[in-house]
Formats: structure tokens, C-alpha cells, sequence
């Protein structure tokens, strides 16, 4: 996990630094303030999707993610109770550095492709989440250098895997398994039943990623 937030810390660092500073070399675009101020009014406010959906986001969104087990994984891990406190809470800070990158890195794509938010939602979605990849192909940089941010996403997304395997085959071996077919299962059981879970989730996993055209089509299947 760590290897994996190393890298994707570090790509979202530096693509925020290259595309903040493409979106500043074109006409109008002399300051910081310019780029943050392309996106249209209110934007940058919480609250201007409207009240329901930002009660939406906080009643129902942020308690699934402090409940699910992407995040228990790593408490249920750490070496002591001091050790999941801070974690917990480092871990939240340091993803607030990738998103706040995340930003920067949208306002400046979002200069230098007007053509997206032109379209509209949802028209301009399936382009607005290609347009970083877009970005790095553009022929602006290096092969080696498409490569590196290549593995760095790989990492992102294997940090997402791995997590997702490991929650899927909890929920095979300990809410099915143990709980409708051997409830007297020893932990050696329990054990071999999850590997063997994980291998099958990964295993099917990659047997559907056959029929999926665009890893963007996987995201909205997986999002939605």
C-alpha cells in the first residue's frame, strides 16, 4: 500500500505541475488565479449542487466509505492500536494531497480542452475522463515518460484491486462460508477458503475483463 500511494502520490504531483503549467502558457493564462478562475461561477463552492444532494453526499456517501472494508483492511492490519489511530487519520490527510492535485490537475485540463465542458453533462463525461490520458499521449512527452506514468497507474489501480479481491473473498468466505456452510470452520480453514477466493475473484475478474472495450467503460460499471 505504501509502494502503491508512493507512486500514485507522485504522478498526481507531477502531472498537476506540467498541466497547471501547459494551462499557464496559453494566452490569458499569466497567473494561477486565471486557471482557477476558468471553471464557471460557483464551481469551487460545496454547496452549489444544491442542498439535497450535498445532504446526499454526506448522509449516505461518507458513512459507506468510513464503514466499508477498503479502509478497515489497513486498521485491522496495523501492528498496534496506535499504530490504526494514526494511520487512519495520516492516511486521510496524504489522500487529501492526491485530491487537491486531483484539482489542480482538472482546472487545467479543463483550459486546455474547452471543447469538454462545452458539451455539457452527461455529454462531456466520457471525454472529461479520458482527457488526462489524453494529456500524456498528446506527444508533449517522452515515451520512457508515458511508460512511468503508465506504471504509476497501474499501481493506483492495483492498490484498488487488491482491495477489492481481498473485500470480495472476506464476504464469500466469512458471510458465506463460515456463516451457511461450516460454521465450526477452524482459522486454517478459514484461511484456505479465502485464498481461494481471492483466486477466484481475480481470476473472474480478469476473465471479464475480455469483454470490456475501454477501462473507462469498467470504471462507470464498477461507479455506478
Amino acid at each position: 500500500d505504501a509502494v502503491q500511494y508512493l507512486l500514485l502520490a507522485v504522478f498526481a504531483g507531477i502531472m498537476a505541475y506540467l498541466a497547471l503549467e501547459a494551462a499557464l502558457a496559453l494566452p490569458g493564462g499569466d497567473a494561477l488565479t486565471d486557471v482557477l478562475a476558468t471553471p464557471p461561477p460557483g464551481w469551487w463552492n460545496p454547496l452549489s449542487v444544491g442542498l439535497p444532494a450535498a445532504l446526499i453526499f454526506s448522509l449516505a456517501i461518507i458513512p459507506g466509505w468510513v464503514t466499508e472494508q477498503d479502509p478497515w483492511q489497513r486498521v485491522w492490519a496495523a501492528r498496534s492500536p496506535a499504530a490504526a489511530r494514526i494511520g487512519m487519520i495520516g492516511g486521510a490527510f496524504l489522500i487529501l494531497l492526491v485530491f487537491i492535485a486531483c484539482a489542480l490537475i482538472a482546472v487545467s485540463l479543463n483550459r486546455l480542452y474547452p471543447g469538454i465542458a462545452a458539451l455539457g453533462f452527461p455529454a462531456g463525461m466520457p471525454r472529461a475522463e479520458a482527457a488526462l490520458l489524453e494529456f500524456i499521449t498528446s506527444g508533449r512527452f517522452s515515451p520512457i515518460f508515458v511508460a512511468l506514468t503508465a506504471v504509476c497507474l497501474a499501481a493506483a489501480a492495483m492498490s484498488c484491486a487488491d482491495t477489492f479481491a481481498a473485500s470480495g473473498a472476506a464476504c464469500l468466505s466469512r458471510d458465506i462460508y463460515q456463516r451457511f456452510i461450516r460454521p465450526d470452520a477452524t482459522m486454517g480453514e478459514m484461511l484456505m477458503v479465502n485464498r481461494i477466493s481471492v483466486l477466484f475473484i481475480v481470476l473472474a475478474a480478469t476473465g471479464g475483463s475480455f469483454f470490456i472495450g475501454s477501462i473507462i467503460d469498467a470504471i462507470h460499471i464498477a461507479t455506478f
